[in-house]
Parts: C-alpha cells; sequence; structure tokens
C-alpha cells in the first residue's frame, strides 16, 4: 500500500532546462510567456506545449495583419477536411457557416457551432472558427455542444432572464 505522496521517482517528468530557450526565446519575441515545464508529466508538456504553439501561430497572424497581410488560419486545417475526401458542397457549405459564424452576434455564433460536425473534437471547432483574434472561446463551443445535445442542431439560446430591479422585502 502507497502513501498519498508519490516519491519522485515514480513521477514521470523533464525537469526544467535550457533546451527550451530557443522555443522560448520565440514565444518572447512574439510577446507570449515563456514554457517552463518545471515538473510537469509528459502528457501535461504536450498538452501545454501545443497551446504555446496556438498561441504563437495566433499572435504571428495578429502581426502579420498588422502589417496588412491576411492570414486565414482555417487553412492550416484544410489537410484534415482532405484526408476526410469530402465533397466540394462540403467544403462551401463550411465556408458559408464560418462566414455567418463571423457575422453573428453572440447568439447566432453559439447556434452556427451546434451544426458543427459530430466528428469534430472541441479543439477543431475552437481552430476552424478561429479569426485574427484567436481560436473561437471554448466556453462558446462547450455552450454549443450542451444546447445540441438537449435541443438539437440549430437550437437557439434562451433569452436571459431579466433583474428585478425592484426592491423586494
Amino acid at each position: 500500500m502507497t502513501s498519498g505522496k508519490q516519491k519522485l521517482e515514480d513521477v514521470d517528468y523533464i525537469p526544467k532546462s535550457d533546451k527550451f530557450e530557443k522555443f522560448n526565446q520565440i514565444l518572447e519575441t512574439a510577446g507570449l510567456p515563456p514554457f517552463e515545464p518545471k515538473w510537469l508529466t509528459q502528457e501535461r508538456q504536450q498538452k501545454v506545449a501545443l497551446q504555446k504553439i496556438r498561441d504563437l501561430i495566433h499572435a504571428s497572424a495578429s502581426t502579420l495583419k498588422s502589417a496588412g497581410v491576411e492570414v486565414d488560419l482555417s487553412l492550416l486545417h484544410e489537410p484534415s477536411i482532405k484526408q476526410k475526401k469530402v465533397s466540394p458542397d462540403f467544403k462551401r457549405m463550411m465556408g458559408d457557416l464560418k462566414q455567418k459564424y463571423y457575422n453573428s452576434d453572440y447568439k447566432g455564433k453559439v447556434q452556427v457551432l451546434t451544426i458543427a460536425p459530430e466528428s469534430w473534437t472541441k479543439q477543431e471547432i475552437m481552430d476552424y472558427f478561429a479569426d485574427d483574434t484567436g481560436p473561437c472561446p471554448a466556453s462558446q463551443v462547450k455552450k454549443a455542444l450542451r444546447l445540441k445535445t438537449s435541443d438539437g442542431p440549430l437550437a437557439e439560446l434562451a433569452p436571459k432572464k431579466e433583474k428585478d430591479s425592484r426592491n423586494l422585502p
């Protein structure tokens, strides 16, 4: 029987070292915080590193946009769509949905996200509907997926309840 504390030898980790120095220099140049794995497990390091790479991509796209160069980040996901050998109609429909998403208010965006393909992960949805400011918010995707589960595709958010401004005893 082992105690609640795990021995250091049992933990799968890579200590902080200068092997991340070049990566951190790139992050610093982009104005992003450094990658400091410290005592993270391998699995957690991979997740944190992937998020840093996504942040770097979005920061680079913003820098390019401010310099007058438009970058369509959805092209990063184009190979996954091609691998699935989807029809041109599907690609066109997804492009139309993306435009609808960009031109909608919050409720409309959540509604559009409810018809994202079932096979897509939350991260794929966030990245596909990304713009130059970054991926669409995780909270928006979670809300859309919950709404889709409870009310089906193209479900609309219920209107917020108005607060009663009267003084109640």
